[in-house]
């Protein structure tokens, strides 16, 4: 005959089981149910207007030996996403709260020309608070995630970029300006100027964004002159020479 639990053990092994089985349904039940959108959060007005480029613009740059390059507005696109409330979990059952909010996450433009192939990538993302790191393709490579309650405020970013081969760019990274605070920052870090001449053209109310990542062996755009009025109106090389808005 087998080995047996006396009936007290037995029973109070029996009443222990059934107990954590009726806690994993109600956790199961309370934090489980099917997803449900509980809100929208959208750009506003003054936010999208930071990038002026609509439709159909047609941008044209000189530089010091008068040769013209053209940029054309090759498209502009709000992304949405789906935004979880709560992402991790905080139980040993393994279950999350999953309701989500309606999101427009990026507003991005692509201002492309047959230089090199290359293009200006003018985003504005609404940032994630910085707990919980998330990869998400729709709304950028490398994004953070948190309650949208702690949604930090949208920024401008932007990238300039050429094919290196089928599959991969070579990208040239710019500073992002927290739309919040846009002049105040730039201000901050020096990067913001009331009055800029390039050219035969004084611009009011400029941004010289600096560049933050590049390979280094080969051409670098040092700096990136932006105005929300007119967008792109210049930038300058590492290597001193400027090309401006023509």
């Amino acid at each position: 005959m087998g080995f047996q639990l006396p009936l007290k053990q037995y029973k109070k092994y029996f009443h222990l089981s059934y107990y954590f089985f009726l806690l994993s349904i109600f956790f199961q039940q309370g934090c489980c149910d099917d997803p449900k959108q509980i809100g929208v959060i959208l750009f506003n007005d003054a936010e999208l207007k930071v990038n002026p480029y609509i439709k159909d613009e047609e941008v044209k740059f000189k530089n010091s030996l008068d040769s013209i390059f053209i940029y054309s507005n090759a498209g502009r696109e709000i992304i949405q996403d789906n935004w979880s409330e709560c992402y991790h979990c905080d139980n040993d059952i393994g279950c999350c709260c999953n309701d989500y909010y309606l999101v427009e996450c990026l507003d991005r433009t692509r201002l492309a020309s047959n230089y090199l192939n290359s293009e200006f990538v003018i985003t504005i993302l609404k940032n994630y608070g910085d707990s919980y790191y998330y990869k998400n393709e729709n709304c950028g490579d490398e994004i953070y995630f948190d309650y949208p309650n702690q949604i930090n405020g949208p920024e401008m970013r932007i990238i300039w970029r050429y094919p290196k081969d089928t599959y991969e760019y070579v990208k040239y990274y710019f500073e992002s300006l927290p739309l919040n605070a846009m002049k105040e920052y730039a201000q901050q870090k020096n990067w913001y100027r009331e009055n800029l001449k390039l050219g035969t053209t004084i611009y009011q109310d400029v941004f010289t964004i600096p560049e933050i990542k590049s390979d280094t062996t080969l051409l670098i755009r040092d700096t990136i002159f932006y105005t929300t009025k007119s967008g792109i109106i210049g930038f300058k090389h590492a290597n001193g020479s400027v090309w401006t808005l023509f």
